[in-house]
C-alpha cells in the first residue's frame, strides 16, 4: 500500500521533520518576544503598596504645608526662622509656608536626602524608615492670572521609596490679599 501511494504522488499524513523544526523555531522567537515584554513590564511597574505610601506621605505633607500662612507677616516678631536645612525637629515650630523649604535635606551643596520619615513632633515612624522627604517652596518664575510672583509659593513634595522610584507633587499657594 506504501508502494501505491508514493507511485500516485500522495503522501502520507503529518509533518516532515524540516517543517517541525521551522515550527518549533517559530514559536521558540514568539514565547521569547513575549516574555521579553512581560519582564520589562514586570521589572518597571512599581510596588503598589510603595507607590501608595508614598503618595499618601506626599498629599499629607502637602496639605499641611498649603494648610499654613502664606508669609510671617501676620506674625510681627515672632516670626520662626529655621535653619537652613530645616531640623527634623524644628517642624513643629513651622508656622508659614517658606518655613518648610528644603525640609528633608541633610545637606543642601549637594542635596542629600535625609532617610526616614518624621512626624510634626520630630520623631521617626519607624514602618517609613526607608523613605525620603525633599520639600521644597519657591515663587513662580513668571506671574500668572494677574498675581503678581511674591504673591505666589511653588510647593514641590518629593518622596523617594526603598526601590529609589520618586513621585513628586506640585501644589500652589496663592496669598489674595
Amino acid at each position: 500500500m506504501c508502494t501505491e501511494a508514493r507511485r500516485s504522488g500522495r503522501r502520507s499524513a503529518g509533518f516532515t521533520l524540516v517543517e517541525l523544526i521551522v515550527f518549533i523555531v517559530v514559536v521558540s522567537i514568539g514565547v521569547y518576544g513575549i516574555l521579553s515584554v512581560f519582564n520589562v513590564t514586570v521589572r518597571g511597574g512599581g510596588n503598589p503598596l510603595l507607590v501608595k505610601q508614598s503618595l499618601t506621605i506626599a498629599e499629607s505633607v502637602m496639605e499641611e504645608v498649603q494648610g499654613k500662612d502664606f508669609d510671617n507677616s501676620s506674625h510681627g516678631s515672632s516670626d520662626f526662622v529655621p535653619s537652613s536645612p530645616p531640623a527634623v525637629s524644628e517642624r513643629q515650630n513651622f508656622d508659614n509656608v517658606d518655613d518648610f523649604n528644603n525640609y528633608g535635606a541633610a545637606s543642601l551643596l549637594p542635596t542629600v536626602l535625609r532617610t526616614g520619615i518624621y512626624d510634626i513632633s520630630g520623631n521617626a515612624v519607624p514602618l517609613l524608615a526607608s523613605f525620603r522627604l525633599l520639600v521644597t517652596v519657591a515663587h513662580p518664575a513668571s506671574a500668572f492670572g494677574g498675581i503678581t510672583v511674591d504673591k505666589i509659593w511653588v510647593i514641590s513634595v518629593q518622596v523617594t521609596d526603598p526601590g529609589n522610584q520618586t513621585y513628586i507633587l506640585t501644589g500652589y499657594r496663592i496669598n489674595y490679599d
